[in-house]
Order: structure tokens, then C-alpha cells, then sequence
């Protein structure tokens, strides 16, 4: 008599809850299914044709060259395009069936259901990749295919893959008008990227040899990850409960990246060009990506409570931690503070970098760089302030205001800039108008700007002060309620 068997488990038990949830879903909906059986089918049928000899003339029925830009145009639109479109719904409908409340009750985190998700996408473009593998392999019969240039390309289109399904994830409980921004942005990426293939790009991290290949990995791959978690931390609040503070390590994930940049800054001033012309790219990109995080962060409406307060009071760096990492629009606010001091150190170390200091105009490049930092950091911060009264009514809708507040008060500078002319409180109003000056490596002593650099940081803080009372009196409590909680275990203590 047999012994029954117990059935194997289809996913290992190791894997998270999560993920299998996921990826039990992503596998059987029908997009994927037709995802990975037509397309590479269709590949299969257009590879076949280019083996068979043309009857009416020299050459085959579909020429190589034809095959090979049917890979790539399947392979970029497939994995950096389907993928994250599928995914474009995914918290949507989460939110809408009410299903979030269910999956945080199963002792789920907000984390792992958004890492969930993102895996388990990556997981089906991951598969959907190794199918496409053979038609790879084929081309080879074409002559003319560079094994390391297909790879750095292939592996470019993954990562590309992980960005967009990212932001995706965090776009999809966004309102109508920024999903459908998102659906066209994809589609110009796509074929942007189809583009640059199709024209004969050459990727190649390792033309200037190994060391300089290393490091062109090393930062791509920084630069990457710190998107990809920045991203996800932000659909992470999709799911988050109010308690739960998803600011401080969204806010903690670029110091260290901008610090080690600096600090690196510091070794390359007489480095050659090649290294110099990397570390402006990934600067220029740190520059961008604090920018739309400062953005991000101070349009994000929160509520400060006291188990914030609480949990940053257990830390050695409880005052640190309060001053820059709790939730709202001051937390924020002096994020943005620090953030923009990074700039400004950043930006004067690019300064010396790429232009020598023998003139003798360093500590006119310090001032420069000093005001044109406080102009730049005003003209993010001064229409969120504005907005911060207006987040119970615009609530998701805030970001989405914040763009078309900025956009008019472009319009208003530029009409300001036609006629010579520009009003101080203006954001970004007097950043324009030092930009125009004619010797834009130092900076004019007389004192002028400096009065109008001061006079925006006294606006910004008079604004915060003005509409986040709220958060100063719950913050004020709650150290209040600690400091006599304290004294009151003292006393218990005393004989």
C-alpha cells in the first residue's frame, strides 16, 4: 500500500507572504499570459522568416537587421514599457476595493506589501527577459552582435524597468491628470530609448579602463537604488497608517549619499577630466533629485502625533531627529534647509572643480554660491507655504496645485524679465536676476542681494511659523507630557 504523498508547496516557504501573494495574481492575469506567449511567439515567427530565402531575389525574407530591431523594439516595450503600465494600476485597486485595510490586518507592513508588489513585477519582467534569451542568442548567426554590448543593454533596460515600476506603484493613487502624465511619460521613454538603440547606441562602462568601469557601475547603481527607494517609500504611503512615520527614512536615504559625494569632491579637485565629467553628472543629478524630493516632501499633507515625538525621543540624536525627520510641513521645512546647504557645499566644490582659484575669487564664489542656494531653496519652498493652509481641501490634490502655482508664477517672471525688471518675493524672481549678471563666477559685494537673500529667508520662516501652529503646540505637548513622566519615575524612585 502506498504511502500518500503531501503535496510540495508552489513557491518556497522562505519567500514573503507578500510576494507570493503577489506573484500568485501577477501570473494569472490575462495581460501577462498574452505578455508571454504572443509576443515571443510573434518573434519566433519573424526569426523563422529570416532564414528563409527570398524567391525573388538575393537575401532572405525579413533581412537581419529588420529581426534585430523587432528584438529590441519587443524586449525596451515589454520590460520597460507593459511591466509598468500593469503596475500603474495595481495600488489603484487596492484602494478602491478597500483590500489595504485587509492585507494591514494579516500583520503586514505598509513596506513589505509595496516591496511585495515591486518584486513580484520585477519577478514576471525577469521571466519574461530569459524567454526572450534564444532570439538573443540567434542574432549571434547574424554576425556583427557584441556579447558585452547586449548585455550592458539588456541590463540598462532592467534597471529602467525597476525605476519606471516604482514610480508606477507610487503614481497609480495619484489623480487622473498625473496617471495620465505618467501613461505618456512612459510611452516617450520607450520610444526614446527604442530611438537611441536603433540609431547604433554603444554602452560601454569600461572604454576608459577597469577602474573608471567600477566606478561608473558603482555610481549608476547608487544613483539607482536611491531612486528605486525613494519611490517605493512614497507608495508606501499609500498603505501607511497614520502612526507610522515614512518621512524620516525617505529624508535619511540621500544624507549619506550626498555626504560621501561631497567628501569624495574633496579628492578628485585635480583629478583628469574623465572623472571630473562623471562626478558632474551624478552632482547634477543629486541636484534634480533633491529638489523634486524637497517637493515631494513639503506637499505631502501629514499630522504630527505624539507617538512621533515619542519614538524620535528614544534616539541618542532625539533633538536631530525632531528637528529634521518628523513628519510634516517643519520637518520638511528644515529637511530642506539641510538639503540646500548640501547644494550650496556641493555647488562650491563643482566651482572649484572646474575652475582654478588662483584669482583669487574664493570668497566671492562663497557668497555667490551661498545666496544663489537661498534663492534656488526659496523659489521651492515659498509656494508650498502658500498651499500648506489649503491641505484639507486639496489633499491628494496638492501636488498637482503646486505645479500649476509654480508654473504661473514662471509665467509672471518671465513677463518681469521681458520688461528688466523682477519683484524680490517672487519666487525665484531674484535667483534670475543674479543668473543675469554678466560675471556670474563672483558675486557683487554691495550688499544687494545679500539684503534680498535674507529678506526671503525671514518671508519663509515668518510663512511656516504662520500656518503650522498646530505642529509646534503637539510638539511643545508632547515633550511636556515626556519631561514630566520623567519627573514623576524620579520621584517614585526616591526612598
Amino acid at each position: 500500500m502506498s504511502t500518500p504523498t503531501t503535496p510540495t508547496p508552489d513557491f518556497p516557504s522562505w519567500f514573503p507572504s507578500a510576494l507570493v501573494k503577489e506573484l500568485r495574481q501577477g501570473l494569472r492575469t490575462l495581460s501577462f499570459i498574452l505578455l508571454l506567449s504572443l509576443f515571443p511567439a510573434a518573434l519566433a515567427l519573424f526569426f523563422l522568416f529570416s532564414f528563409i530565402p527570398d524567391p525573388t531575389g538575393s537575401g532572405t525574407l525579413v533581412s537581419s537587421g529588420v529581426c534585430n530591431s523587432i528584438f529590441w523594439t519587443f524586449l525596451i516595450f515589454a520590460v520597460a514599457g507593459a511591466i509598468p503600465f500593469r503596475a500603474l494600476f495595481s495600488i489603484r485597486e487596492e484602494l478602491e476595493s478597500r483590500n489595504s485595510e485587509l492585507l494591514l490586518l494579516t500583520r503586514q507592513t505598509s513596506g513589505r506589501i509595496i516591496m511585495g508588489k515591486w518584486a513580484s513585477f520585477m519577478a514576471q519582467a525577469l521571466l519574461i527577459m530569459f524567454i526572450c534569451l534564444p532570439f538573443a542568442f540567434i542574432r549571434y548567426y547574424y554576425g556583427q552582435i557584441n556579447l558585452v554590448q547586449d548585455l550592458t543593454a539588456i541590463s540598462f533596460i532592467y534597471l529602467a524597468c525597476g525605476i519606471l515600476t516604482a514610480f508606477c506603484l507610487w503614481a497609480s493613487a495619484l489623480p487622473l491628470l498625473l496617471r495620465l502624465a505618467t501613461m505618456g511619460a512612459l510611452f516617450l521613454i520607450c520610444s526614446t530609448s527604442l530611438s537611441l538603440f536603433s540609431s547604433g547606441l554603444e554602452i560601454n562602462l569600461f572604454k576608459d579602463g577597469f577602474g573608471m568601469g567600477l566606478l561608473r557601475t558603482a555610481v549608476i547603481l547608487t544613483d539607482v537604488f536611491l531612486v528605486i527607494r525613494t519611490l517605493l517609500i512614497l507608495a508606501q504611503r499609500w498603505f501607511a497608517p497614520i502612526a507610522e512615520n515614512t518621512f524620516a527614512p525617505l529624508r535619511k536615504a540621500l544624507l549619506p549619499v550626498y555626504i560621501s559625494t561631497i567628501v569624495f569632491m574633496l579628492f578628485i579637485l585635480d583629478s583628469p577630466s574623465v572623472v571630473k565629467s562623471l562626478v558632474t553628472v551624478h552632482l547634477i543629478f543629486l541636484w534634480f533629485y533633491s529638489i523634486f524630493l524637497i517637493v515631494i516632501e513639503l506637499t505631502t499633507p501629514s499630522t504630527l502625533l505624539p507617538i512621533h515625538v515619542q519614538q524620535t525621543n528614544e534616539k541618542q540624536t532625539g533633538w536631530f531627529q525632531r528637528l529634521f525627520f518628523l513628519p510634516g510641513m517643519p520637518g520638511g521645512f528644515f529637511f530642506s534647509i539641510l538639503t540646500a546647504f548640501l547644494i550650496g557645499i556641493s555647488g562650491y566644490l563643482f566651482h572649484l572643480m572646474e575652475h582654478s582659484t588662483s584669482s583669487g575669487n574664493g570668497i566671492q564664489s562663497i557668497l555667490f554660491m551661498i545666496c544663489l542656494t537661498i534663492f534656488g531653496w526659496y523659489a521651492v519652498v515659498m509656494p508650498a507655504l502658500v498651499l500648506k493652509p489649503a491641505w484639507k481641501r486639496l489633499k491628494n490634490n496638492t501636488l498637482l496645485v503646486y505645479i500649476l502655482f509654480w508654473s504661473i508664477s514662471s509665467f509672471f517672471l518671465v513677463l518681469l524679465i521681458s520688461m528688466e525688471g523682477y519683484l524680490p518675493l517672487l519666487p525665484g524672481s531674484t535667483f534670475f536676476a543674479l543668473l543675469s549678471k554678466e560675471e556670474i563666477a563672483t558675486f557683487d559685494t554691495s550688499g544687494f542681494f545679500i539684503f534680498f537673500a535674507l529678506l526671503e529667508v525671514m518671508a519663509a520662516f515668518l510663512m511656516m511659523g504662520l500656518s503650522n501652529g498646530e505642529w509646534f503646540a503637539t510638539l511643545k505637548k508632547s515633550l511636556n507630557s515626556r519631561q514630566g513622566g520623567e519627573k514623576q519615575e524620579d520621584g517614585a524612585e526616591q526612598p
